[in-house]
């Protein structure tokens, strides 16, 4: 609560420009901050009760941000909405129902159905989570603590504009419909509602002066992106009998990272579009989706060495402990780590003629069964089940070479959107330590 024990005032900052693309803010100069500077009334406006992506919620429609001083850059996340949604993730069931919920507009929480004995969606806003026009703003839109984006507003005491000159914040906005509403792929975003940048400002000066004499510098984690692709094996399974794997092994090397120092990483497995989406609808997380594998395993090479002995992370139990030992337990349902669970209620007769509709094709704790996204008429296990199978470990050293090693069992697949045999593509995002270091009124941004 020190931050707020002084002489302090709210400012709200409109964007300075703003288009279908992007916006920017821009501080007042000579002035004092303190760094929890926040994003307000982020959203979209589409005609329809559409909502939003369950896992990133409104911050989907962010594709890059960057915090930058006359044009250098001080802190950035790209890919932004993709590893954000990660980050909703993370937090337990209650801060994802009460918080995100509200802040973020998501809806990955889970709640159990007492009648249908089954895990559900939470729908805080079931109707209308995407401002239609001017109706709904204060239900649609968002709030973004630019902490989250920015790691190196947590390492720092205040902002202090006589240093950092012509301050910047630019959203640039992702323009791929899919990664932003759940449906209606097909029908176009009618624009952006103006968003508000929050800022602290410390009105008394002395306090400033003395904030940035002690002021030094700052060590950080920045959030730095890499990706390469996992070509489809569809036609090669295919052609082959139904009893037929086809191994597939992919060695990759990760030059985005050399000569920087990583600590925790986290690798995504997204689909292609068709995989992700089915007649304009998302089919279950759809692009923030990552995508459960066959027999598959993992490992990396770190300046000529594995880092795990053998295949590395190669059973769904390893790679789901790891992810939690370096990012902490998230909240997700039984299931949704594997390829699948199955159909059947345990407890009950086999499927037979039963529907959905009597409620008894489920077990107790799974996802309900639903229709199937790519057809209807039959039954299929939950569209979320193996879409949470993110990988996670820590590095923590200097690369110079860094290197993953890939192996996953494609199968015939009659499905048309190829989940255990498609194309794929690896997100990998990073923590890479930078230092920042102040000299007076002049600073250095590099890597520690």
């Amino acid at each position: 609560m020190a931050a707020y024990s002084g002489n302090i005032k709210t400012r709200y900052y409109d964007p300075v420009a703003q288009d279908s693309t992007s916006c920017e803010f821009r501080l007042d100069p000579d002035v004092g901050y303190y760094p929890n500077l926040r994003v307000l009334h982020l959203g979209l406006l589409r005609a329809g009760n559409d909502v939003y992506c369950a896992m990133p919620g409104a911050y989907g429609k962010i594709r890059n941000i960057s915090l930058k001083s006359n044009g250098q850059v001080l802190d950035e996340l790209r890919r932004a909405n993709q590893f954000m949604a990660f980050l909703n993730s993370l937090k337990d069931n209650n801060a994802q129902k009460d918080q995100l919920a509200v802040e973020a507009k998501n809806r990955s929480a889970l709640v159990i159905d007492s009648q249908l004995k089954a895990l559900a969606d939470r729908k805080t806003n079931p109707t209308k989570s995407v401002a239609d026009g001017l109706l709904g703003r204060q239900t649609a839109l968002a709030y973004l603590p630019l902490n989250l984006c920015f790691p190196l507003l947590n390492e720092m005491t205040h902002i202090d504009t006589s240093i950092f000159k012509n301050l910047s914040i630019r959203i640039e906005y992702d323009s791929r419909i899919p990664f932003q509403v759940e449906a209606g792929h097909n029908v176009a975003i009618e624009g952006h509602p103006e968003p508000v940048l929050a800022a602290d400002q410390i009105m008394d000066k002395d306090v400033v002066a003395k904030l940035s004499r002690d002021f030094k510098g700052a060590v950080w984690s920045a959030v730095e992106h890499d990706s390469f692709i996992v070509d489809s094996q569809a036609a090669v399974a295919d052609a082959g009998a139904d009893t037929v794997e086809i191994v597939q092994n992919v060695q990759k090397k990760l030059i985005g990272y050399n000569d920087k120092y990583v600590s925790r990483i986290v690798v995504m497995k997204n689909g292609t579009s068709a995989q992700n989406n089915s007649n304009n609808v998302s089919i279950g997380y759809g692009e923030y989706a990552s995508k459960a594998q066959f027999k598959e395993s993992i490992n990396f090479q770190l300046n000529g060495k594995n880092i795990f002995t053998g295949k590395g992370l190669d059973n769904d139990a390893t790679k789901l402990m790891y992810l939690a030992d370096t990012w902490g337990a998230g909240a997700m349902a039984p299931f949704d780590h594997l390829t699948c669970c199955g159909l059947e209620d345990q407890n009950t007769a086999t499927l037979g003629a039963r529907t959905i509709a009597d409620g008894t094709i489920r077990t107790e704790g799974k996802r309900p069964v639903l229709p199937n996204p790519v057809d209807a008429t039959n039954f299929s296990q939950n569209a979320k089940t193996g879409q949470y199978s993110f990988i996670g470990c820590a590095l923590e050293s200097r690369v110079r070479d860094l290197q993953v090693d890939y192996e996953r069992t494609c199968l015939k697949d009659s499905q048309v959107n190829k989940p255990l045999s498609g194309q794929l593509t690896f997100n990998i995002y990073a923590e890479v330590r930078k230092q920042l270091q102040v000299m007076g009124d002049k600073f250095l941004v590099s890597y520690a």
